[in-house]
């Protein structure tokens, strides 16, 4: 099982815009992995695209990805959720002005998250049921785990959390496990036996409590504290 991180610069990737100290310009000069574009991974053995953060694009044309097949989102902030337009891109038929699809991405989505997705709306009404119509994406909605060929995969939701998170376990054929837990992961769900034993477990890396600028610290009741790390 080969999980593929597309985008690893949190919701304010690097360089920031308009930003020139020392660190988003460095970005600027030497080019990948300096420069991070925002929260994504790809789970190569389906062809599973997770996230789509703003800077997909660019994630996806920097990859050695040539087909996706599956979509999942972690949740809905805009760091995980906004370059969900170039879902369309990938079929859009430049010389009759129209999508033309030539195969059809399956959407996975948690219950708690296809509630949220009613909310994401544009000019056509609904984004997702308008990508549903044009054949871009079709949707399953999964309560409980699900397997696609050889892998099973199961979300696992972040109670209490206001984002409606959800991290994800992956299993394969030979019972090796990946667990994606990218953001929004507290209070972290020690009460499932899921998120225990892992292979790989990737997640958010928090703050540091030193060294930050103008010696700036962390206050104990901070909302990130509670909320993310």
């Amino acid at each position: 099982m080969k999980l593929t991180i597309l985008g690893s610069g949190g919701c304010i990737p690097i360089p920031k815009p308009l930003c020139r100290c020392r660190i988003c310009n460095g970005a600027r000069k030497k080019g990948i992995p300096y420069s991070r574009t925002g929260p994504s991974a790809f789970l190569n053995d389906l062809n599973m695209l997770i996230d789509t953060p703003p800077q997909i694009y660019d994630s996806l044309n920097n990859s050695r990805v040539k087909e996706i097949d599956y979509l999942l989102y972690t949740h809905l902030d805009s760091d995980h959720l906004d370059g969900h337009f170039a879902l369309i891109s990938f079929y859009f038929d430049g010389t009759k002005y129209c999508y033309s699809p030539r195969k059809t991405i399956s959407l996975i989505v948690p219950d708690k998250i296809d509630e949220k997705l009613k909310n994401i709306s544009g000019q056509y009404g609904n984004a997702f049921d308008y990508y549903r119509r044009i054949k871009v994406l079709d949707k399953k909605v999964i309560r409980n785990k699900i397997k696609i060929k050889d892998i099973t995969v199961i979300p696992i939701f972040v109670k209490e959390n206001p984002a409606t998170s959800y991290m994800y376990l992956f299993i394969d054929g030979n019972g090796k496990k990946i667990l994606y837990a990218p953001c929004d992961t507290k209070p972290f769900p020690f009460d499932s036996d899921y998120v225990y034993n892992a292979d790989i477990f990737v997640t958010q890396p928090g703050y540091f409590e030193t060294g930050l600028k103008g010696d700036f610290v962390y206050p104990r009741d901070d909302y990130t504290r509670k909320e993310l790390y």
